[in-house]
């Protein structure tokens, strides 16, 4: 009876990880020529963009890109998670296939530091990085991005 019943609960475990399909790899090279053809002009072929109002893209954990593609992207009949007219109509067309690997593509690619140009700006920055704004409610970045910024792709 121990063994039919340790049967049993091993097959209702293991049931549905041989049943699961196994995850596609993602296809660096296809998603480097739709990011050429939707997302170069504003994040940069490279995923370092020329312009500080859009972040860079480069070195980012590819299941954060992927996530962040797929939430500007409206569920059948629902909104979207991030609403925003521009990302809409970029994400608009793609699959979940093209926004993997666009998110390989630019996770694979190397960050370009920026130069200062406000030292103001940066030390708040700086401030807030360390140490939050208490006073906003706002904890610190490094709380969760870590001292170096490399971030928490386990959670």
């Amino acid at each position: 009876m121990k063994r039919a019943l340790a049967l049993l609960s091993f097959a209702v475990c293991a049931g549905p990880l041989a049943a699961a399909e196994p995850t596609a790899k993602a296809d660096s090279a296809k998603g480097q020529n739709i990011a050429g053809k939707i997302c170069a002009a504003c994040h940069g072929a490279d995923g370092n963009s020329p312009t500080p109002a859009n972040p860079k893209l480069a070195g980012q954990v590819p299941e954060y890109l992927q996530k962040q593609l797929a939430n500007f992207k409206p569920a059948a009949g629902k909104r979207a998670e991030r609403e925003n007219p521009i990302m809409g109509g970029m994400v608009a067309g793609l699959s979940v296939e093209d926004m993997r690997d666009v998110a390989a593509y630019y996770a694979a690619q190397r960050t370009k530091p920026g130069a200062v140009k406000n030292r103001d700006a940066f030390a708040l920055g700086r401030k807030i990085w360390r140490g939050g704004d208490m006073g906003k409610g706002l904890p610190a970045c490094a709380a969760c991005h870590g001292a170096s910024g490399a971030g928490l792709p386990a959670q």
